[in-house]
């Protein structure tokens, strides 16, 4: 079925763009503060790795949701 596919293909695709995104949102934030990459530097990898387990999270949440419903 194609929904299988797509929620297959979810748990690769959902925590990369979560990484993409975060990565893309740090680089605004050091544009913004005005290059102090010295002071957001230790915090830019915690955000990448957070925001990726949040999102891998929900995406097995929502998966084991539609497997229990379809039950």
């Amino acid at each position: 079925m194609i929904i299988d596919v797509i929620i297959a293909a979810s748990f690769i695709l959902n925590p990369l763009c979560a990484l993409l995104f975060s990565l893309n949102l740090c680089f605004l934030i050091i544009k913004v503060s005005k290059n102090q990459y010295e002071h957001i530097k230790g915090n830019i990898i915690l955000i990448c790795i957070s925001s990726s387990y949040i999102i891998f999270s929900l995406t097995w949440l929502f998966a084991a949701l539609e497997n229990s419903l379809a039950l």
